[in-house]
């Protein structure tokens, strides 16, 4: 390392054959409230063992660009002057996302655990680029299992990209990049023809006497079929929000994503899942959108059924139990909690024993 004030140069040798040069700070700058750069990836590169004279020649070029860098650094660090930071391209990318308050929503969850795993948990501001953004949307695409089939869904994928997005775009705005890498970025499109999974009666059993050694997921499980709530809701459903009136128990909820208040009588099953009735707290108060999301598989699995189900598909499978049973769909959207009725219209498929059930009545 070559000494020389309060910016340094470091080598570092690459697997490549190549080694990468690097400005180190020191004391580190400050670039926001609790986040500090100490080094500085000058993307220069110069050959470690240079073989003839035309390496060596470019060897001394890029020693030459290094230093008039590190200078230039030098003189700004003495005149306090860090415009050079505008960028912010060393500032770990999957940091900030976290750091962030729009993180904690369940969608942005897991886009960003995607998002790590594209780039394997490690991506700086001056990593991403049109080119990057390109290959992660494919990655969303055509990513695969062992099985060889497609990881993720067209919808999970539209999901998680669009919330990608949204968290650079705000990354933009905080001035932590000076351009917006998503604008050339075409979004995938949602597909509302996808069919969601539904669980028969004979699954619903399965679930019931599986061996799943976590009781509330399988209690939270039990409970979603039998009255359809979004995850969201479930997770925020405290015992205060169950009304009793005379022998039947009601839930009193504002719906998350709608902002609809709700008064849903409860089945007897539903009640049942949920003894004994206690008066305040957390109704589910160990869970989390991260444990369900990986439970709630292994529960599936456990009961022996060989179907892609989410959490989702309990609420289908709620919403078509009562289509099932002749309830019409404006009661069915008031259970699911929509504002239209176009939005229970994608839950709802109808079977062929209720086509034919139908046509019976007009031959009769």
């Amino acid at each position: 390392m070559e000494e020389n004030g309060r910016v340094t140069v470091r080598k570092v040798v690459r697997p490549d054959g190549m080694t990468e040069y690097m400005l180190e700070y020191m004391p580190p700058i400050m670039v926001s409230a609790g986040k500090y750069l100490k080094e500085e990836h000058l993307n220069l590169a110069s050959y470690t063992n240079p073989c003839n004279d035309v390496e060596r020649h470019f060897n001394e070029t890029v020693e030459v660009m290094v230093e008039e860098i590190r200078c230039f650094r030098y003189i700004q660090s003495v005149k306090k002057d860090f415009s050079f930071l505008s960028l912010n391209k060393d500032i770990d990318v999957i940091g900030y996302f976290e750091s962030h308050g729009a993180y904690k929503r369940k969608e942005c969850y897991a886009a960003v655990k995607t998002f790590k795993e594209f780039c394997n948990n490690s991506c700086r501001f001056g990593d991403v680029s049109v080119a990057f953004m390109t290959a992660y949307r494919e990655y969303l695409l055509k990513s695969k299992k062992a099985d060889g089939r497609r990881r993720y869904s067209s919808n999970t994928a539209s999901s998680y990209l669009k919330n990608i997005k949204r968290l650079l775009r705000i990354a933009y705005a905080d001035n932590l990049i000076n351009f917006d890498p998503t604008e050339e970025i075409e979004g995938i499109k949602w597909d509302h023809t996808c069919k969601r999974e539904r669980l028969t009666s004979k699954e619903i059993e399965a679930i019931k006497h599986a061996p799943f050694k976590d009781e509330e997921v399988k209690k939270a499980v039990r409970f979603d079929i039998a009255c359809g709530l979004r995850r969201a809701d479930l997770l925020a459903l405290r015992w205060e929000n169950l009304e009793r009136e005379k022998r039947r128990y009601y839930m009193c909820i504002t719906i998350k994503k709608t902002g609809n208040k709700v008064r849903i009588p409860l089945s007897k099953e539903a009640v049942s899942i949920l003894r004994p009735i206690r008066k305040k707290g957390t109704i589910f108060p160990t869970l989390s959108p991260y444990i369900l999301n990986h439970k709630v598989p292994l529960l599936i699995e456990a009961a022996g059924i060989d179907k892609h189900i989410t959490f989702h598909c309990f609420r289908h499978t709620f919403a078509m139990q009562l289509l099932d049973k002749g309830v019409d769909i404006p009661t069915i959207a008031f259970f699911l909690g929509h504002k239209f009725l176009g939005s229970s219209l994608t839950y709802l498929h109808c079977t062929k024993e209720h086509l034919e059930e139908v046509i019976a009545k007009l031959e009769r």
